[in-house]
């Protein structure tokens, strides 16, 4: 089954390459920028392709902790580097993501600790992780497992 999965996650990468390079992709070369690991988000960027991988498997990827504000950081980078010409997002482990991490300690790393900051910000996270996807400019991917 993972094989499967990883065979078809390279393939439609495979596809979305192809279609930007056939649709006035400046920079065609071959490119790894390399793998970083975060707190809650694995980032590959390989041949224009910068894949996303959420990696909080033992809450089956349920947003919370850090993985909103890295998601965010992931799409702003691949957003203003002309050398990303797509994004792929997936989970790591059985699940792509099982929502709103409800623990008490789930959003913790996104507590603002300043409650008037907190009712200033009107989109938070969320908001902002929306609006990332809607201007990215480029073809995302969800890789939904």
């Amino acid at each position: 089954m993972v094989a499967h999965t990883a065979a078809k996650l390279e393939e439609w990468c495979l596809r979305v390459v192809l279609f930007t390079d056939q649709h006035g992709a400046q920079n065609a070369k071959t490119h790894q920028l390399g793998i970083r690991r975060l707190s809650d988000c694995i980032v590959e960027t390989t041949d224009g392709v910068m894949l996303v991988r959420f990696n909080r498997p033992e809450r089956m990827n349920a947003m919370g902790g850090t993985l909103l504000a890295e998601l965010n950081a992931a799409f702003t980078e691949g957003r203003n580097d002309d050398r990303v010409r797509a994004f792929v997002v997936t989970g790591e482990g059985r699940a792509w993501c099982a929502g709103a991490d409800l623990a008490p300690d789930g959003m913790g790393g996104n507590a603002n600790p300043n409650p008037r900051a907190a009712k200033l910000d009107d989109i938070g996270d969320v908001g902002r992780t929306v609006l990332n996807l809607y201007n990215a400019g480029k073809p995302t991917i969800a890789a939904v497992n």
